[in-house]
């Protein structure tokens, strides 16, 4: 009797572990549009900046860096369908995180090119330190939080 006890736990627990180990569906890349000698994609789901940046890095790109108006609007007439659906925001590659109020690209340069909201950056309540794109194409410093995320790919 025991050791159908012990093969009933035993089962149980497998059963357990099948269902609760089961993969999560995997984050993936959607819309892949080119412009500017550069591919670009969104990701499917929403993530954090840091997680966005990795997951850019394992791709074989990283977190968008806009360098002109025009990227900008590309970039926005593209990858807004998110944004409206879910009245949130994109990644892009741009953070304070190493040095406060001096923003960077992932790839380490200052940018060229901006287009902040009215009075951003501002760095509210201190803990703003990823760019991220409004609706509208402006940018505005944000704290972590899981959004939709730009890449960009070099070709």
């Amino acid at each position: 009797m025991k050791i159908k006890s012990l093969k009933t736990v035993l089962a149980t627990l497998m059963i357990i572990c099948i269902v609760s180990c089961e993969k999560s569906p995997e984050m993936e890349l959607t819309n892949y549009q080119s412009y500017g000698g550069h591919r670009y994609a969104i990701t499917s789901d929403k993530l954090n900046w840091d997680a966005a940046k990795q997951f850019a890095v394992e791709q074989g790109g990283y977190l968008v860096i806009i360098d002109s108006k025009e990227e900008n609007s590309f970039i926005l007439e593209n990858y807004r369908i998110p944004l409206i659906v879910d009245e949130d925001i994109l990644w892009i590659g741009l953070s304070d995180e190493s040095e406060e109020g001096i923003f960077r690209w992932v790839n380490g340069e200052i940018p060229t090119y901006t287009n902040w909201a009215i009075g951003e950056p501002n760095n509210d309540y201190g803990t703003q330190d990823y760019g991220h794109m409004y609706l509208d194409g402006t940018w505005d410093d944000a704290e972590v939080k899981d959004c939709y995320a730009i890449i960009e790919f070099d070709n």
